[in-house]
């Protein structure tokens, strides 16, 4: 996934204003291409829009997906394709990403990833029963916030993974970069986003050979928890690097982070 034009002058700038010009051929080799997500509280939505939480809006083909003892993984977010920004991005250019998971552990989430794109009506699933949740601390489900924005931006290595492998002393300077590419400044919390890397777990490996599909971040509002995942932290769901740039998502996995 390249990084268009216009990000890779931001990136290079940023690069400089960090004082990190030294390291400038190693990062801008390693930089990925992401999509910010930004969200607002929205009770209401036409069938189809992009939103995290809420319940999905589905084809007559698919049903809200189980974990192995039938009972529903919690509704993540549905994405509009063709509402992302467009260039390099591995997926078809129209049609709907679907995101369910389960929360019962860190790593290895019984999830469910879903990429419809035959074109067909969609119909807003109703609202489950309580005890219908895979999760037992679950009887509804997440507050419904829509995505108003799609931004493309950068994804760097975290510098946990120390691929990119800095000076002590500059390390501050390049978490710093890392950071300033993945938020949202029209929003006061944590920012979704869609490619790149996942978050760094000192795993430079599986950072290499594996690539971010989403990561969906906790988010509270009006003194209400519309996302929140184990302590305000994320989930985040990747697929296997190389089969993703052929347009195939295979080998996911999902995995939850306590910020």
């Amino acid at each position: 996934m390249t990084l268009p034009a216009s990000i890779e002058q931001l990136l290079a700038d940023a690069i400089a204003h960090h004082g990190l010009t030294s390291y400038s051929a190693e990062i801008q080799a390693l930089a990925r291409a992401t999509v910010l997500l930004g969200v607002e509280p929205q009770a209401e939505l036409p069938v189809g829009t992009s939103k995290l939480g809420g319940t999905p809006d589905l084809p007559n083909t698919l049903t809200w997906p189980t974990n192995g003892d039938d009972k529903l993984l919690a509704f993540l977010g549905q994405i509009d394709l063709a509402s992302l920004p467009q260039s390099g991005l591995p997926l078809p250019p129209v049609g709907m990403l679907y995101v369910f998971s389960d929360q019962e552990s860190g790593d290895n989430n019984p999830h469910w990833l879903g990429l419809y794109t035959e074109g067909g009506q969609l119909h807003p699933h109703p609202v489950p029963e309580p005890e219908s949740f895979a999760d037992e601390n679950q009887d509804e489900p997440f507050g419904q916030l829509a995505i108003v924005r799609a931004t493309a931006s950068v994804s760097l290595p975290s510098p946990l993974d120390n691929l990119v492998r800095v000076a002590d002393n500059d390390a501050d300077a390049y978490g710093e970069l890392v950071q300033a590419f993945l938020h949202d400044s029209r929003q006061k919390e944590p920012t979704s986003r869609m490619f790149g890397y996942a978050d760094g777990h000192g795993d430079p490996v599986g950072q290499t050979d594996r690539e971010l599909i989403i990561c969906v971040q906790s988010f509270f509002a009006n003194k209400r928890a519309f996302m929140n995942f184990w302590d305000a932290g994320s989930m985040t769901l990747t697929a296997a690097r190389a089969p993703l740039q052929r347009g195939e998502i295979v080998d996911t996995r999902a995995t939850l982070f306590s910020h």
